[in-house]
């Protein structure tokens, strides 16, 4: 059996394209015959603006054959979800923890509850786990684990989950909404916890093309698949070193920039907004300026809010050596970054490889600081 799954949608009149959001998740499930959709919380923006009920409702309505499981999260409450489902047979509120079977496999859903921890909620649930079944929890919070990832949005922890709470062998799989960043399905935190992320980018800080997720409950097997979004926002830092190539090599990395998003050609005109940000040194500030803006509003994609590329951060720098010194410095944290034995000889090739972002700065943090140092030394 397959189940599909998101979260965090956020539902409000003053976002339309999230609605939109919701009703391609239905048509894609009809059109691929599952049957059930589960939402681990956050189904609306406010808690109790009932502007926001019909655009749940309504697609809703042109899919009576979809079940919808929901869960409430941090800004829903158990009296919004039950006003909008009295007359949906289609859709079932767990305002309490549950635990229901989907064919041979087990879901216990814990609804946010403010003040306990998941783990809190899990042991007051054991009882309700039917022995030997395998099965998988849905929640809404903040999964403990090392440096948490947390959610810009809303400060503070919200129930929280622990690795330890993840000890049951028969525990498969963890979905959880709160946090709006979708975990990359090949590192499923401690080895099982996925949060989906927001099905429609809520601002522009949540970039990219958005997703929902499909298990399969036999397999085990968890696959995602793309939200059709009406807008898709894009957020993106660009770092500039002197260059009498400064200016193409900066719209190049522009072009490469928007082919690694997998954005066709029409997405990226009709639906993407883009913010651009550049850093680092130029050896012709101004003229990287009105060249990059001047091509950029030629390629006619939507600049976030109509702002054009931001270059406060840019630092006209003219020093031939310390151009020299920069090239070579770069170089080397590109050779860090493959791992390769030409800076560390003694070493086996791919042993003196760095690792880059996740607890420790990203390559682009590491090369803006060697640029800093060299040209403010």
């Amino acid at each position: 059996m397959k189940i599909a799954i998101t979260a965090d949608l956020h539902l409000t009149p003053e976002y339309p394209e999230r609605a939109f959001a919701f009703k391609n998740i239905l048509e894609q499930l009809e059109a691929e015959g599952i049957s059930d959709l589960i939402i681990a919380g956050d189904l609306f923006d406010k808690d109790g603006d009932d502007s926001a009920y019909e655009s749940f409702r309504t697609p809703c309505r042109a899919h009576p054959f979809l079940k919808s499981h929901i869960i409430p999260g941090n800004h829903d409450s158990t009296k919004s979800l039950r006003d909008i489902s009295p007359d949906l047979a289609n859709v079932k509120i767990y305002s309490s923890p549950t635990f229901k079977l989907f064919d041979n496999f087990g879901i216990l859903f814990i609804p946010y509850c403010k003040g306990i921890s998941m783990g809190e909620a899990i042991l007051q649930s054991k009882e309700k786990i039917e022995e030997g079944i395998p099965w998988g929890l849905v929640g809404h919070g903040d999964f403990i684990e090392g440096q948490r990832e947390p959610n810009p949005r809303e400060k503070g922890v919200y129930m929280p989950l622990k690795q330890g709470d993840l000890n049951d062998a028969n525990l498969y799989q963890v979905f959880l909404g709160h946090i709006h960043k979708p975990t990359p399905l090949d590192q499923p935190l401690a080895g099982k916890v996925i949060y989906p992320g927001s099905p429609q980018g809520l601002d522009i800080t949540e970039s990219g093309s958005r997703r929902f997720l499909v298990y399969d409950t036999e397999s085990g097997r968890v696959t995602d698949r793309m939200v059709n979004s009406s807008i898709i926002y894009l957020n993106e830092t660009f770092l500039v070193f002197p260059s009498i190539q400064e200016q193409e090599n900066l719209y190049k990395d522009f072009e490469e920039r928007l082919l690694k998003t997998n954005l066709s050609s029409k997405e990226l005109l009709e639906k993407t907004h883009i913010r651009i940000k550049i850093e680092g040194f130029a050896l012709d500030k101004e003229g990287l300026v009105d060249s990059f803006c001047s091509r950029v509003k030629e390629f006619g994609i939507t600049l976030f809010k109509g702002i054009d590329p931001d270059f406060n951060q840019v630092i006209t720098a003219s020093d031939e050596q310390k151009k020299n010194l920069s090239l070579e410095a770069l170089l080397n944290v590109d050779r860090l970054a493959e791992g390769t034995s030409e800076l560390f000889p003694e070493k086996v090739e791919g042993q003196s490889k760095w690792i880059f972002g996740g607890n420790e700065p990203t390559m682009e943090q590491v090369r803006m600081e060697v640029l800093r140092t060299i040209y403010k030394g």
